[in-house]
């Protein structure tokens, strides 16, 4: 089976070691907890990101993503996300992201992008994969229109990290983190609009067609294609190019707010809080209320979905940024002498926490 965008054998040969010692690890740990484990992302999809160096050998690139399918009853170790960062230190990644669910909870779960993702994009590394056959191989509308938002509001925050956070833009060892923020940003601008359409394929390599029979804007389509080749088959020559990182994260916070959630909705960033209140809002209350029995208004995550266009806004206007609608969504976090990087800075970890 193909695991990498490469293809090439030495890709290959590095994924599947990569993956063989994962599944030891995983087993050696938690084995006696387990009835499966899912190799999701690009990797699932036969998509993994490798790097090819100068030289035509290849090495690890961004992350790899694993469901794990717990037996019925079993609980999630604590501190597991621990041993998942000693084993990406060890392999060279940029982490190794866990999940963990079992057939009871996917049944009960809403529908997500991650769900039909999982579900038409995955393989199993060890193990009974049949918890996914209870996922969604498609999403409703309205689960469309929330998903949209949400991959938009993922990519935004992750740009705000990088801006709170400068020195990652300076750092070779973060090179791939900050890297695929702008690959995933540029991809996510467009693939928002064929997942609203319902027109968005499971794989990379068949996005950038499709989105190119959409009626997307011209900088979009070809920023998207570039971005999906950069994800597939990322190169060294390509990724030590030189670059200024404060002038990167200016402009991609401004394509977000040119091309991303405001564009879609047609709102301003001040009405986009009473569209994710009115529009996305019912749906997850009414997904809230089914799952658990509680719950009203805007819950935390989706006051943070409503925050980040007002955000973003202020990292590229900071002379005509006003605190005041932030203030009005946090009167309990922030202030109206609140400066700019304050507000980013307490949202981006309310955001970090609920993630």
């Amino acid at each position: 089976m193909k695991w990498t965008g490469w293809g090439e054998p030495r890709a290959e040969a590095w994924a599947v070691e990569m993956l063989a010692r994962l599944r030891a690890n995983i087993l050696d740990r938690w084995g006696g907890l387990l009835q499966g484990i899912l190799v999701v992302g690009g990797f699932g999809r036969g998509e993994g990101s490798v790097l090819r160096t100068i030289e035509g050998t290849f090495r690890p690139w961004n992350d790899v993503d694993l469901v794990l399918i717990r037996k019925p009853g079993a609980p999630v170790p604590a501190d597991f996300d621990l041993p998942a960062l000693t084993w990406a230190v060890e392999l060279g990644l940029d982490s190794v992201d866990i999940a963990w669910a079992s057939q009871e909870e996917w049944r009960g779960e809403p529908q997500s992008l991650f769900h039909a993702e999982v579900a038409r994009g995955h393989r199993v590394l060890w193990g009974d994969g049949a918890a996914a056959d209870s996922l969604p191989l498609e999403l409703g509308k309205a689960a469309r229109v929330a998903e949209t938002h949400r991959l938009l509001a993922n990519r935004g925050y992750a740009l705000l990290l990088w801006a709170l956070h400068p020195q990652v833009g300076e750092s070779d060892e973060r090179l791939s983190f900050r890297l695929n923020i702008l690959v995933k940003l540029d991809m996510a601008l467009g693939d928002a609009r064929l997942l609203q359409a319902g027109r968005l394929p499971v794989h990379y390599s068949d996005r950038p067609a499709s989105f190119r029979d959409s009626d997307g804007p011209s900088e979009l389509r070809t920023r998207h294609a570039e971005a999906v080749e950069n994800k597939l088959r990322p190169t060294e020559e390509w990724a030590q190019r030189p670059r200024d990182s404060a002038s990167e994260i200016y402009a991609a916070a401004r394509r977000w707010l040119d091309h991303g959630p405001l564009a879609l909705t047609g709102r301003t960033s001040e009405e986009y809080p009473g569209f994710v209140a009115h529009e996305l809002g019912s749906w997850r209350r009414r997904l809230k209320n089914r799952l658990s029995g509680t719950g009203a208004g805007l819950d935390p995550r989706l006051k943070l979905d409503a925050s980040l266009p007002l955000l973003l806004e202020g990292l590229c206007e900071r002379r005509q940024w006003r605190p005041g609608p932030l203030v009005s969504l946090w009167p309990d976090r922030l202030s109206n002498e609140s400066e700019w990087e304050a507000c980013a800075s307490a949202l981006t970890y309310e955001w970090k926490e609920g993630k």
